[in-house]
């Protein structure tokens, strides 16, 4: 059986969540919610375990920070302190 999401899957799905957050800086939600809303048919047809692992790297860089909501949902948005890494991350 196939590893779930590969490498590359990661960094395409890596690379598509950090430009929305660029362009939508303000943008904040769970791991089902970027999933279904954030616009990119690459991410609506990615395993979820794709985009899970995706957020597990950007937040170890910090680029992405979590909050846990009181019900334990979990909230993901750009941490704006890391903006410039971002982009010259995406420009790079």
């Amino acid at each position: 059986m196939a590893e779930q999401g590969t490498s590359g899957e990661v960094e395409q799905a890596v690379r598509t969540i950090l430009r929305h957050l660029v362009e939508h800086p303000d943008a904040k939600d769970t791991l089902e919610g970027i999933v279904r809303w954030w616009g990119e048919p690459l991410l609506r047809t990615a395993e979820v375990e794709v985009v899970r692992r995706s957020l597990d790297e950007l937040t170890d860089r910090g680029w992405v920070s979590v909050r846990t909501a009181g019900t334990g949902v979990r909230l993901y948005g750009l941490n704006k302190d890391r903006l410039d890494d971002v982009k010259r991350y995406l420009h790079g």
